[in-house]
């Protein structure tokens, strides 16, 4: 990979460079993934309905019965 010319501490050093930017850059795309993950769940919260259908139909139930007292 790298030149075996090169001295050993320098050698060493860019191996170390190489490494560091390799694992910079998994922990970026790991952030990515889990960054997207928490804002899908995020939104999927706004997606639902502010009121669950059975207690909509059970309002609606209630109106229809006092419409048909009146």
């Amino acid at each position: 990979m790298l030149s075996p010319k090169l001295p050993e501490p320098v050698r060493h050093s860019a191996y170390m460079a190489l490494l560091g930017i390799a694992l910079l850059g998994m922990l970026l795309i790991v952030g990515i993934l889990l960054g997207g993950h928490w804002v899908r769940r995020w939104g999927d919260r706004r997606r639902r309905p502010a009121v669950p259908p059975d207690v909509l139909a059970s309002r609606e139930n209630k109106q229809e019965s006092e419409e048909s007292r009146e």
